[in-house]
């Protein structure tokens, strides 16, 4: 996989890291662990991206866990 294609995803989610909306949009999911909307973008973001870049790659998020990576899921 490329290195640079990698850097430039990653720089991408900077508009989302950035979004003060989204930051607003807090679960709980357990004791003193939260989730913020803008985490779940991030991770979904990357997810799909990556897919796309590279199908055959597993993907292990924070907030899902490990997942399949299917074209169907996005």
């Amino acid at each position: 996989m490329n290195m640079e294609k990698i850097i430039r995803l990653v720089t991408k989610t900077k508009e989302l890291i950035k979004n003060r909306e989204m930051a607003t949009h807090v679960k709980e999911k357990g004791v003193a662990d939260y989730v913020t909307q803008v985490d779940i973008a991030v991770q979904n973001f990357l997810k799909k991206e990556l897919f796309l870049l590279a199908p055959d790659i597993q993907f292990l998020g924070e907030e899902t866990g490990l997942q399949e990576m299917k074209a169907d899921s996005f």
